[in-house]
């Protein structure tokens, strides 16, 4: 019943920024991105902890996740700094955007909230890459990533268990409730509301909601959803390639390379074809934060691919 009630806020927000023109909508990401960014500076020291991690903030009675806003925006910022350095010669555009990423990034582990800075990373990295990256900054910027991944397995003890118990004979409690709804629910499904393994099944209303979407629902729908999250994914990275204009090209990119990477993680997650990580199914888990996000990104991805419509041209 909450979850119901961001559908309108959530449907607003989606109207709201596709009838906007792109640049007050770049102006408006530019604002929640450095007051998400202000908000994530202060979760280390007034965030709420909720199962070791803290990436909560209260806020008048409301619990926020800065870092879904953040993961959207910040690649619409990164986009104006690597648009503005094609257009002037003197501006240090992708030198900022490092700078940026870096910053952000780093916020992010200290939480720690190893997922959500692999989603900021991978559409930062798309971006810059389309934009013209020296062979030396690739290679230095992959190695960095590689030595990063060995590192969080060393220093963290989740992410250290999660990937021994991917890789072991045995899989974790999560990941055998999870391949049992799907067993269970065949190609049709046992009916909505008619599940049984999501009570025993953690975090089934957000991390492993596609699970339960198996075992009600069936893999028919199942390759219903995926079907249509694909059409979204290909439509706009073929209506990226046909913009004419660079910001909207590499903000497109940017935030579609985020959604694709958070529906792939999710997915895989639950059908153990990688270590469980924490990620929401956009548009499907619970969430008011990630509700909201999503939301963003589809009003964002909306007014950058609209076309204007000369009316006058129908008049005799």
């Amino acid at each position: 019943k909450k979850h119901f009630l961001y559908l309108i806020p959530s449907i607003s927000i989606i109207i709201f920024f596709s009838a906007l023109d792109i640049k007050i909508v770049r102006r408006l990401a530019f604002l929640i991105f450095f007051v998400s960014l202000l908000l994530l500076m202060l979760v280390p020291l007034c965030g709420t902890e909720i199962k070791g991690a803290k990436r909560w903030i209260n806020i008048f009675f409301c619990s926020i996740q800065p870092s879904e806003f953040i993961k959207y925006t910040f690649v619409i910022f990164s986009a104006w700094l690597l648009h503005k350095d094609y257009e002037k010669t003197d501006f240090r555009g992708k030198e900022l955007c490092y700078i940026f990423c870096i910053f952000v990034i780093g916020l992010l582990v200290l939480q720690p909230d190893l997922g959500m800075s692999f989603l900021i990373f991978s559409g930062w990295f798309a971006q810059t890459f389309i934009a013209g990256m020296n062979w030396i900054v690739l290679l230095f910027i992959l190695m960095i990533g590689s030595f990063s991944i060995v590192g969080c397995y060393f220093i963290f003890p989740h992410f250290m268990y999660r990937v021994d118990k991917f890789f072991s004979s045995t899989e974790s409690y999560q990941v055998q409730k999870s391949l049992a709804s799907f067993a269970k629910g065949g190609f049709w499904g046992v009916g909505p509301g008619e599940g049984t393994i999501k009570k025993f099944l953690p975090d089934a209303h957000s991390d492993f909601i596609f699970a339960v979407i198996g075992e009600e629902f069936g893999i028919f729908f199942c390759i219903l959803i995926l079907s249509i999250f694909l059409f979204i994914i290909v439509r706009s990275f073929y209506l990226a390639i046909r913009s004419d204009n660079l910001f909207s090209l590499f903000s497109i990119i940017g935030i579609t390379v985020i959604f694709s990477m958070q529906i792939i993680i999710n997915i895989s997650s639950s059908l153990n074809l990688m270590p469980t990580k924490g990620m929401t199914l956009p548009f499907i888990s619970y969430g008011g934060s990630a509700y909201l996000a999503v939301s963003l990104y589809a009003g964002i991805l909306l007014c950058l691919t609209k076309k204007t419509i000369n009316y006058n041209k129908f008049y005799i």
